[in-house]
């Protein structure tokens, strides 16, 4: 384990609030109507990747596939189901 991860590990707690916090931003119906296709496609594609390289691949899919869920529910203009906290924890 590199200085880097070890360092991300010992302060699990506030990466974990930051990550919610930024998907709350990343997941905002106003920020998501405002931005390009190629805006959406680029965080999807980034998200999905790094999420992959850090989970369990059949766990990783799931978690994507629940996360597109969400983001057709704000296409559609209806309230996405409410994360559960087992979809934002890394492992």
């Amino acid at each position: 384990m590199d200085d880097f991860t070890a360092g991300l590990n010992a302060q699990q707690g506030q990466v974990l609030d930051f990550v919610a916090l930024a998907l709350a931003q990343l997941t905002d119906p106003e920020r998501v109507a405002a931005a390009k296709l190629s805006e959406l496609a680029s965080a999807l594609a980034t998200l999905t990747d790094r999420w992959g390289k850090i989970t369990d691949h059949d766990e990783a899919l799931r978690r994507v596939d629940a996360l597109i869920s969400s983001i057709d529910a704000l296409a559609a203009e209806e309230p996405p189901p409410p994360a559960t906290s087992e979809q934002i924890t890394c492992q």
